[in-house]
């Protein structure tokens, strides 16, 4: 059976920074249905790059934070959660309102 997403890292040195981010450097792709999420172009290197250089510490720290709800938080049915969303956006149309997103410490909110 394929795996549906997968996450891989290709551990690099880094010489200077806090601890954590060294030791967690890292050329760090992830894929979704055979698809690259992390794709971009790098301007120094003026090529595309599916794996950024990054220290993976903030997304293990996310990761952590929120894997009950990406395990198991149940979700709305598709039917119920598609109609009554729509309906939602249109009185906001109507309305001429926009969604708001406001911070709340580090993590935004919506």
């Amino acid at each position: 059976m394929p795996r549906s997403w997968e996450i891989n890292a290709e551990w690099e040195y880094l010489d200077s920074g806090l601890p954590e981010e060294r030791a967690c450097f890292a050329a760090l792709s992830i894929d979704a249905h055979a698809q690259c999420l992390t794709e971009g172009r790098d301007a120094w290197a003026n090529r595309l790059r599916k794996a950024p250089y990054l220290s993976a510490y903030p997304f293990a720290e996310w990761l952590a934070w929120n894997w009950w709800r990406l395990r198991w938080e149940p979700r709305a049915p598709a039917a119920a959660s598609s109609s009554s969303g729509k309906a939602k956006g249109e009185r906001r149309k109507a309305k001429g309102e926009r969604r708001k997103v406001k911070g709340n410490g580090p993590r935004p909110r919506l």
